[in-house]
């Protein structure tokens, strides 16, 4: 198992519940990348593929725009243009409502695995399932709650309409006199995104698994499965499972003639000191990132950037978020406040790559976007599934790398 992120670790402890022999390899602990980063949300109501025809229409006055929630370097366009060119295919209504319903697919399950997965993440509060809000500070953003309902509402996914006022009877911590907001009680957050890992590898070193910090330098496919170059050190096992984020690539080249992954930064500000009594997390739709209550203060997240491969974090895309979370939340005290900067591997229809290189044992899971936390679980069951040869999942003809090249061994 290759990849200590929230989705490599939940594969590893799916894994080692059925009996097996399991070694799971990271350089570095369990969910120290960015895995521990994200916006703590299991966001099963999160549906919507990240690219449209109106994202693309914006896409000079992005390049324009340092601070904009969604930013394009111009040093990384040139590298870029192959996949924003497979991205404006995958924004044709026909690809974009086949994402759609494989993400209403996924994540309907995903809150269900994380608990079958982990069954005492609840007890433990790991796993709070009190819901989300989105918010709206004027008439404007309407238009965007409407949408959004309409696209949940066709799902089958349940939202309930606020007004001012039971927006603030919800949560009190809001700004009065915002215009108005949905809630979405299917969705759930965790204390800690790190937290969640952590707890995934004790169960995983439960069950019998062993983790290894070290560096993967190749994978070849043997007679009886892989051999694995760990640290110079070749091993042999039957099955391996690439899950290594934004560095699964170099590794499944030699056997994929496509895989079109993009690093898409995120930024995140942790407030540390005592500040709003928020109950779930808030979307601030107008603006596009969100609030989370974690264990040890509220996170603001949700900034995107494209950028070249040596760009220095453009730490002022975190300070805006604090800026405009201002708006929603004026009691927020940035004392002690954090910043952080991490990449998501991010395909260009928005859906992760779960499948296996046929004819080998070589199998994989990345490319989650900003569902890593919500679709780990679901994402785990899938491999397992696939490895023990049960009932496989109607949806990963949709997730296999063949949906972008025709694999060769």
């Amino acid at each position: 198992m290759i990849g200590a992120g929230i989705v490599g670790t939940a594969i590893a402890l799916a894994l080692a519940r059925t009996g097996m022999q399991v070694l799971l390899v990271d350089r570095g602990p369990p969910g120290l990348a960015c895995s521990r980063g994200n916006a703590g949300i299991i966001a099963t109501s999160e549906i919507e593929p990240l690219v449209s025809f109106r994202t693309m229409l914006r896409v000079p006055a992005l390049l324009l725009d340092p601070l904009g929630p969604l930013r394009i370097s111009p040093r990384a366009l040139p590298r870029l243009l192959p996949w924003f060119g497979r991205a404006a295919l995958s924004a044709r209504r026909a690809r974009r409502e086949s994402a759609t319903m494989v993400l209403a697919a996924l994540c309907e399950q995903s809150l269900d695995a994380h608990m079958r997965l982990l069954p005492e993440a609840a007890h433990h509060g790991l796993i709070r399932r009190s819901g989300m809000i989105d918010a709206i500070r004027d008439e404007k953003g309407h238009s965007l709650l409407h949408a959004r309902k309409l696209l949940c509402e066709q799902y089958g996914i349940a939202v309930e309409t606020l007004d001012s006022s039971e927006l603030c009877d919800l949560e009190p911590a809001l700004k009065a006199g915002l215009a108005g907001g949905l809630f979405h009680p299917g969705v759930a957050h965790v204390s800690d995104p790190l937290d969640m890992v952590v707890a995934y590898a004790n169960a995983f070193g439960k069950y019998g698994g062993t983790f290894q910090q070290a560096r993967v330098d190749g994978l070849d496919v043997t007679d009886g499965g892989v051999r694995v170059l760990i640290d110079g050190t070749e091993i042999e096992t039957r099955h391996v499972v690439v899950a290594a984020g934004t560095g699964s690539p170099s590794l499944l080249r030699p056997f994929a003639k496509a895989i079109p992954l993009a690093a898409e930064r995120g930024y995140h500000m942790q407030l540390t000191e005592k500040g709003p009594a928020l109950g779930r997390p808030v979307m601030f739709m107008s603006d596009s990132f969100v609030a989370t209550p974690l264990a040890h203060g509220v996170r603001l997240a949700g900034t995107a950037e494209f950028a070249a491969e040596n760009d220095e974090p453009d730490w002022r895309r975190a300070d805006k978020l604090l800026q405009g979370a201002k708006a929603y939340l004026p009691d927020l005290d940035p004392a002690g406040a954090t910043r952080w900067m991490g990449s998501r591997s991010t395909f260009p229809d928005s859906l992760p790559a779960i499948g296996a290189i046929a004819g080998t044992s070589i199998h994989y899971a990345f490319g989650h976007q900003h569902l890593g936390l919500t679709l780990s679980a679901i994402t785990a069951e899938m491999i397992a599934n696939m490895i023990c040869k049960r009932q496989a999942s109607a949806m990963l003809p949709h997730l296999s790398l063949d949906r972008f090249a025709r694999i060769r061994r």
